[in-house]
């Protein structure tokens, strides 16, 4: 991709509840059902801005899974309150459903899928095959998973050819709101 097909940056805040206008597109496209949140890092900046998105399209009434990806060192489930037991590597190594293994948070208008608590193969929850039909069942349901991996993860590579969509995470050009 050449630099002037490049999406801008678009700095965002994740304390707000509205989904960024520049981002509306890529965050309300029924057709993409597995929306990628690439971070260059699980730090608290890119957590608080996958959350803050996810928060942004449940408040706007779109039906909406946070997934958390980070396989190697799991923590969007401590920010949520919620238990990391069972989640993705469940879903995709042992073979649980969606359902069984996605959670309400408590006050927040999304579902979430944590990571889980053994992931023997990091790489094999990225690259499983399984992908196109979990994006089938969201799709049938009209629900869209935002997906935050950092860019370092095992398996991204396979999982990107399979979705349509990223937004990448990074930080702004100063301190402050995060930049997407």
């Amino acid at each position: 991709m050449s630099p002037e097909a490049r999406p801008a940056a678009a700095v965002y805040d994740p304390g707000s509840a509205d989904i960024p206008p520049t981002l509306g597109p890529v965050l309300t496209d029924p057709d993409t059902p597995i929306l990628l949140l690439v971070t260059a890092t699980a730090d608290d900046r890119a957590l608080q801005t996958a959350i803050g998105l996810a928060n942004a399209r449940g408040a706007a009434g779109h039906a909406t899974v946070l997934g958390d990806a980070a396989v190697t060192d799991p923590r969007l489930h401590q920010l949520l309150g919620v238990d990391n037991v069972e989640g993705l590597a469940d879903l995709f190594l042992f073979g649980a459903s969606l359902e069984h293994v996605r959670t309400r948070p408590h006050g927040w208008p999304f579902d979430f899928v944590p990571t889980g608590a053994y992931v023997p193969d990091p790489g094999a929850v990225l690259d499983s095959a399984r992908w196109d039909r979990i994006g089938e069942e969201l799709e049938a349901a009209g629900e869209v998973m935002l997906l935050m991996v950092p860019a370092a993860t095992p398996g991204l590579g396979a999982l990107s050819r399979r979705t349509r969509r990223a937004i990448l995470i990074g930080d702004g050009p100063r301190p402050g709101p995060g930049t997407v």
